[in-house]
């Protein structure tokens, strides 16, 4: 039975270790998937957003358990169901295929960003990585809008620097117009970048 529910940013969804029996689909809103280094510091790892589930490594039968962190990154509305449930819904192996297939392309831009050697770099392709993932083409078609809200903290967290650094960052791409912000909602011009 489909259960839908309302959570609140910031909330804990799901702790490591914690046994994983049912199946969570996202309709609306974010969620950041991360675990905690040695010296107590936050590494997101993926971010879930409308149409994603989660665990995914449960729903391959190689765990059983949360392997990270689930947190709201905002409000936003899911949607939990058994496994049988989620194999019944998708039941189309080409529709499974392709859903993985975009997840995994998303790991590999977010890894990609990771590993950039300057703040920039990891801004700009953090940034176009949300953009892929989250956005929408504007009308003028110069810039596409990532259609989550994100703090610079947010921002941080996603490139793994600290919010000082992510807003002098963000200031620059600002100034050269390459992003544009408002209301917390971030716009890229991805031929830009």
């Amino acid at each position: 039975m489909n259960r839908k529910k309302i959570v609140r940013a910031k909330q804990i969804l799901l702790y490591p270790g914690e046994a994983t029996a049912s199946v969570t689909c996202v309709i609306e809103g974010v969620v950041k998937v991360y675990t905690t280094l040695s010296n107590g510091s936050e590494m997101t790892i993926a971010v879930f957003g409308p149409g994603d589930y989660f665990p995914l490594a449960d729903l391959s039968d190689t765990a059983t358990t949360a392997l990270l962190y689930h947190e709201a990154l905002s409000d936003y509305v899911l949607e939990t169901m058994s496994h049988e449930e989620y194999f019944k819904h998708r039941s189309d192996a080409t529709e499974v295929l392709n859903y993985f297939g975009r997840r995994y392309q998303g790991v590999l831009l977010h890894m990609t960003a990771l590993v950039q050697l300057t703040a920039r770099e990891k801004l700009v392709h953090i940034m176009r990585y949300l953009a892929l993932r989250f956005g929408e083409e504007m009308v003028a078609k110069k810039y596409t809008r990532i259609n989550v809200k994100l703090t610079q903290q947010d921002i941080a967290d996603l490139t793994n620097m600290s919010r000082e650094t992510a807003s002098i960052e963000l200031q620059k791409l600002k100034k050269e117009q390459v992003v544009v912000e408002k209301e917390k909602f971030y716009s890229v011009n991805i031929r830009q970048i």
